[in-house]
């Protein structure tokens, strides 16, 4: 009897251990998939002469943060640039240059949470994020011709649900995309159950054929958090317009996209930022 009792008060504690344990990851799983760097709201960025800070508000009310960064002369296109989950503007803004060297301008945003943005993070939170900052670029006189959305890592899921959800932009580029949030997630981490209990789930799999609009993929074949395979799964339903690159030799970090551009216009690609859809599918070797 002793012995059945003990059993019982062990597999008991296991099973409150257990139900702690995922209530914790459901909980905290948005410290656990963001680190966002947040500023004082007097934060004063050290901006060149053509960079502008700038302010819009979402749908639900929460003021985001941005920095527009100016080509030198004619720009040839604006840059719609959604950043990585960790990090804020105050590191973030220097990938514009990148963009500015080849004579597009660039419109980067700190999501809700992020830097000096207010808000709370949540799935649905940064699809409004994305669709203010489409709409602010509108209201400033853009046509959606003139805008590239580009998304970088946790930003390729929030850029595919606005590439899915407005008119035609002349490009969409995912760099380190991944298929779904659920789907990376239980490659990394399967006992999890990340499939039930995962809030966030950027489904990017099911948007990208949606979005009217040349798609560019772009991954490091060592990608050591992102699996180059996601980028291969995703090409297919996209095949007719949307050329992928891979660098065998590329971890996530080195896969730049100045670097990228300048291989493609050294080695003499048509390279046309209003004719994505005349690009071939290529692998680097």
């Amino acid at each position: 009897m002793e012995l059945k009792k003990r059993i019982l008060r062990m597999v008991a504690l296991v099973f409150i251990l257990t139900v702690s344990f995922f209530i914790v990851i459901t909980l905290l799983q948005s410290k656990l998939i963001f680190v966002p760097e947040r500023l004082p709201a007097d934060y004063a960025f050290a901006l060149a002469d053509h960079e502008e800070e700038h302010f819009f508000e979402t749908v639900d009310g929460e003021r985001l943060n941005a920095i527009w960064s100016r080509a030198p002369g004619d720009s040839r296109a604006t840059v719609l640039y959604f950043h990585g989950n960790a990090g804020s503007l105050r590191t973030w803004k220097e990938v514009a240059s990148d963009f500015t060297a080849l004579g597009l301008d660039t419109f980067i945003i700190d999501y809700r949470g992020y830097g000096k943005s207010s808000g709370r993070l949540s799935e649905a939170g940064l699809y409004h994020d994305a669709q203010a900052a489409w709409d602010y670029l509108l209201a400033k006189g853009l046509l959606p011709a003139d805008i590239v959305i580009y998304g970088r890592s946790i930003g390729t899921g929030v850029a595919s649900e606005l590439a899915a959800n407005v008119d035609a932009a002349r490009a969409l580029i995912l760099e380190s995309p991944f298929t779904s949030l659920v789907a990376l997630a239980k490659e990394l981490n399967p006992f999890l159950l990340p499939g039930l209990l995962l809030r966030f789930r950027f489904d990017n799999a099911t948007k990208l054929p949606r979005a009217q609009m040349p798609i560019l993929l772009v991954h490091g074949a060592r990608d050591g958090l992102i699996p180059a395979s996601h980028s291969h799964k995703l090409h297919p339903p996209t095949t007719q317009r949307s050329p992928a690159f891979w660098r065998p030799s590329a971890e996530r970090s080195s896969v730049t996209t100045y670097a990228m551009f300048s291989f493609c216009l050294g080695r003499g690609y048509n390279f046309h930022w209003w004719n994505f859809q005349r690009w071939k599918f290529h692998q680097w070797k």
